[in-house]
């Protein structure tokens, strides 16, 4: 019942979406140079096509991540503060009760890939602090975990956390430096379209901000298709958003 296109697997699919939606989103609903009845079949087609393969991939994780984006692109708006509060509020409700009423059969069943999670996750951390300088090497996850694993637990590829990841195959020094290469870039990206109110630049920053946020509990960073678009937009965002003073005709 959970799709995942030509991705490896649904959460794959939910990770591109996040990604690639909110400027999807952005382009169809300010292509005014379209005839008004095709830009609303754009409109509609985009929020179909993206919405509703987003709810059949039946990630949860990627469905929290959507709704605090969604509050965060809110605050963004140019409207009081009030009104701001009750739309977040209402979209709280309404993400929430959806996300109850889906994945209620899941957690009736005991959340068993939660479980696992803390499993890989657990094995990466003792991983790391048998290995802290240079770690097990690239993509190796697999080895040391076939040795520490829980008997009842699935085996694993990887660590189904892209920054544990690092620890693991990287060590400490790799992960360190990983994870603070990540947040620094998000950070600076997201200062710059804070201010500058480009919509389309900040669409991309919201697109990055979710799929970052979402290898805390999956593994896109090992899937080329979505790494190499990912970081593309990461790059292109830093080199299209640095110092907009000079870049102003004005200001010359």
């Amino acid at each position: 019942g959970r799709v995942m296109g030509t991705l490896v697997y649904p959460n794959a699919l939910a990770g591109a979406v996040l990604l690639l939606m909110p400027l999807a989103l952005t382009l169809a609903f300010g292509a005014k140079q379209l005839r008004p009845v095709i830009r609303a079949v754009v409109i509609a087609m985009s929020c179909f096509l993206g919405g509703a393969g987003f709810f059949w991939t039946g990630s949860k994780l990627g469905w929290l991540i959507a709704m605090a984006l969604g509050g965060l692109y809110l605050f963004r708006l140019n409207m009081p503060a009030r009104l701001k509060f009750t739309a977040l509020a209402i979209v709280a409700v309404l993400g929430l009760g959806i996300f109850t009423v889906r994945f209620h059969n899941y957690f009736a069943a005991g959340a068993t890939s939660a479980g696992a999670r803390l499993d890989y996750w657990h094995a990466a951390v003792q991983t790391a602090a048998k290995n802290p300088l240079a770690g097990t090497g690239p993509g190796t996850f697999q080895r040391p975990y076939a040795l520490i694993k829980s008997p009842e637990s699935e085996m694993a590829r990887l660590a189904h956390n892209d920054y544990l990841e690092q620890f693991s195959d990287s060590g400490i020094p790799g992960g360190v430096f990983y994870g603070a290469w990540i947040v620094f870039a998000l950070m600076t990206i997201g200062k710059r379209v804070w201010k500058s109110g480009d919509k389309i630049m900040f669409a991309i920053f919201i697109g990055l901000l979710g799929w970052f946020v979402q290898g805390v509990g999956e593994f896109s960073l090992y899937i080329p298709a979505l790494a190499w678009t990912a970081f593309t937009l990461l790059g292109c965002s830093l080199a299209l958003t640095g110092n907009q003073f000079d870049k102003n005709p004005a200001a010359g």
